[in-house]
């Protein structure tokens, strides 16, 4: 499992979308981008994203961080590229950061370390 960063602009009329179906349009794109998402482990799998906070509906955002979990290595560049195909108009992926499994999870983290 590898972890990484996201950094996700949403504005236009995404800003509109809820926290919930942010997530629910995210994991359709990374399902769609073919990109292998990791699932918890269980009788009821989840996908492996965590926002570090959610958004108020009709707040535009340059900025939104996520960490996402992968069942294999994959280069930031093809992920950005992959993604942003199958994300909807105004919402997009700036940047993607592979970080190690033992780092806190991206809420945890202060929000100016290595994302600028």
């Amino acid at each position: 499992m590898n972890r990484y960063v996201f950094k996700l602009k949403k504005i236009g009329n995404t800003k509109y979308i809820s926290h919930l179906d942010t997530m629910r349009t995210l994991h359709r794109a990374i399902r769609r981008a073919g990109l292998p998402l990791t699932y918890s482990k269980g009788f009821n799998p989840h996908p492996s994203i965590s926002f570090a906070s959610p958004l108020s509906v009709g707040v535009e955002s340059l900025a939104e961080y996520i960490d996402i979990e992968f069942d294999s290595i994959l280069k930031a560049k093809e992920i950005i590229e992959k993604l942003n195909v199958n994300l909807p108009i105004g919402m997009e992926v700036l940047k993607v950061i592979p970080i190690n499994k033992k780092c806190l999870l991206v809420w945890q983290l202060p929000m100016h370390q290595n994302m600028k």
